[in-house]
């Protein structure tokens, strides 16, 4: 039902955004293939990272896709199934990067990492997200008010229309900025945690074989 008009303009958001997004799950990717690499004390080259992460990319986007739709089942049906699911399915998408894991067996696998705590998954996902959530935000916060400070003797130069779209265009920028150099933060609490559970359940899996 879209006129001409709009659907070339909806052509044109797509054209633009789609390769937008590729190169972010890209670059989502070689932070993954990065933050493993140093934590495991060993040097790493972008380029083969980079030609890492492409090899990766369709079975990692499958993977992502799966968990997606898993959890959207599971807050359709119920919320209690949906929580579950983002638990059980939490480190899917790190078993695709890492482990070179694909389609509905990298969610089994990370189904079994969480098997029988999900209440210490839970807390440490939400835990150290909603922490560093609040430092970012109060790191951003400061920048701001630091800036209305500054700006604050020039209210008649930023309180009209062009000084407006002005301040409003660079703390656009700065919130994306911060926004973009917190993005190893958080994926460095994912690996870390999806690292560390893969420790305790081989370990779990010894004493149980042992018994």
């Amino acid at each position: 039902l879209l006129s001409v008009h709009e659907f070339t303009a909806a052509i044109v958001i797509i054209a633009v955004s789609l390769p937008s997004y590729v190169a972010q799950f890209i670059a989502a990717i070689v932070f993954v293939l990065a933050i493993d690499t140093i934590l495991r004390g060993e040097e790493f080259d972008v380029r083969k990272l980079v030609e890492a992460s492409l090899k990766k990319l369709w079975p990692v986007l499958l993977v992502v896709a799966l968990t997606g739709l898993a959890i959207m089942a599971g807050l359709i049906l119920f919320i209690i199934p949906g929580l579950i699911f983002s638990v059980w399915f939490a480190f899917a998408y790190y078993e695709a990067i890492l482990a070179d894991v694909r389609g509905t067996e990298a969610l089994k696998r990370s189904r079994d990492l969480s098997s029988g705590r999900f209440w210490g998954v839970l807390w440490r996902l939400v835990a150290s997200t909603i922490f560093w959530s609040v430092v970012v935000w109060l790191f951003m916060s400061a920048i701001f008010m630091l800036f209305g400070a500054v700006t604050a003797p020039w209210k008649m130069v930023v309180g009209g229309e062009p000084g407006a779209s002005f301040a409003a265009a660079f703390l656009e920028i700065v919130a994306n900025a911060v926004q973009a150099a917190s993005a190893p933060l958080f994926t460095a609490i994912g690996v870390l945690l999806y690292r560390a559970m893969q420790v305790t359940y081989a370990a779990r899996e010894k004493v149980s074989s042992q018994s």
